[in-house]
């Protein structure tokens, strides 16, 4: 509790004749003025404070709360967003390629000239058809339920349709360049094992060409 300070301390306030009480540690650096009941407050958690450093405290706990409050409402619409189904560009790549792979290699399986160069071209025809087909309706189901899923929370969040597109913006950039890789990686595998094994049919003939020299 502050008490009244004796002798010729006034308060800090032009023209306050009232007793002073204390003397202002100060915020956010030192002070040191004089204050009195009326023009001080007791709001900062080390004591209490002239009524000027206390303006000054309660507009920096403001702007604190202020910025804390804006990150939960953020970290929210991000949440949000990450619950909205969305086709992944790097998961679609690896799909029409596996989808195209697995068809390609069952039809030149069961085909009457699995050898023939047509029939490879036919097998892997009808791969690339029914992988567009079956990623095409894939993307068309999830955009469905993108749209349904973001109706939703736009009706909860303010401006959320708004908030999704720039941050799907942003999001899609990076996979693009994720499935980008994705598509190389996977060729680059597929090339290195058809490499592989032509090096080995090379080894094998040459060994056969030298045992029956």
């Amino acid at each position: 509790m502050s008490l009244p300070i004796s002798g010729n301390i006034g308060c800090y306030h032009a023209g306050c004749t009232n007793p002073v009480i204390g003397q202002c540690h100060g915020y956010p650096g030192h002070c040191g003025r004089f204050y009195c009941a009326e023009h001080s407050r007791s709001e900062h958690p080390k004591g209490v404070l002239c009524l000027e450093c206390a303006q000054r405290f309660a507009r920096d706990r403001e702007e604190k709360e202020r910025k804390e409050l804006e990150e939960r409402l953020f970290q929210l619409y991000l949440g949000a967003a990450e619950k909205v189904p969305r086709t992944n560009s790097v998961n679609l790549a690896i799909g029409f390629v596996t989808i195209y792979l697995l068809v390609g290699c069952v039809s030149l399986l069961f085909s009457a000239a699995p050898s023939s160069s047509s029939a490879g071209e036919s097998a892997f025809c009808l791969g690339t058809i029914i992988a567009g087909t079956i990623i095409g309706l894939y993307k068309y189901w999830i955009q469905r339920e993108a749209k349904r899923k973001i109706a939703e929370l736009s009706a909860i969040l303010p401006n959320f349709e708004k908030f999704y597109s720039e941050w799907l913006k942003n999001k899609k950039a990076q996979e693009e360049r994720d499935a980008l890789w994705a598509l190389f990686a996977a060729g680059f595998a597929i090339a290195a094992t058809a490499a592989a094994r032509e090096r080995r049919i090379s080894e094998i003939e040459e060994g056969v060409r030298r045992a029956l020299k």
